[in-house]
């Protein structure tokens, strides 16, 4: 992929975060720049100015979605997953339980897209999905175990 086609990508996605925010008028709402600014950063006729990485992150709060972030993660061949905020101690085994069902998912759909020896592109579009959700799990798992250990940890400090 040319830096070209990697700078259109992002251009697209700050266009992507600005539209998300209700256009340039009501994205601009208490941001540091002008709405010509705002606009700019998006142009895909301007291709040396980009959205300043504070503007990125307050325009991501404001729709709760990491567009422009996202696109620099896949940019750099990175995925993002959302962490649901949690604090229960028996999440760990539900949360468990998930990872083995949505595991189990993938290879059930896996098995049944090799039937036929090839995966198709309607089989492949099922396996996305349930890998995505599989991977999703475990992310959460991780998560959680991470904060479990963490919270040992301060108990056995005090």
């Amino acid at each position: 992929m040319t830096i070209h086609t990697k700078k259109h990508r992002l251009k697209q996605a700050i266009r992507e975060v600005v539209r998300s925010n209700g256009g340039v008028e009501a994205a601009v709402e208490g941001l540091r720049v002008q709405k010509t600014h705002l606009a700019r950063y998006g142009s895909a006729n301007d291709m040396s100015y980009f959205m300043p990485i504070d503007i990125v992150c307050e325009l991501e709060a404001k729709c709760s979605k990491p567009i422009v972030t996202q696109a620099l993660a896949h940019e750099l061949g990175f995925e993002l997953f959302r962490i649901p905020p949690t604090d229960a101690e028996g999440q760990v085994s539900e949360q468990l339980r998930k990872v083995f069902k949505e595991s189990g998912e993938v290879f059930v759909a896996g098995a049944d897209a090799l039937a036929d020896n090839r995966v198709d592109e309607e089989e492949a579009i099922g396996l996305l999905k349930e890998t995505d959700e599989a991977i999703g799990a475990l992310v959460r798992l991780q998560k959680l175990l991470e904060r479990r250990i963490e919270g040992r940890s301060e108990v056995a400090a005090a």
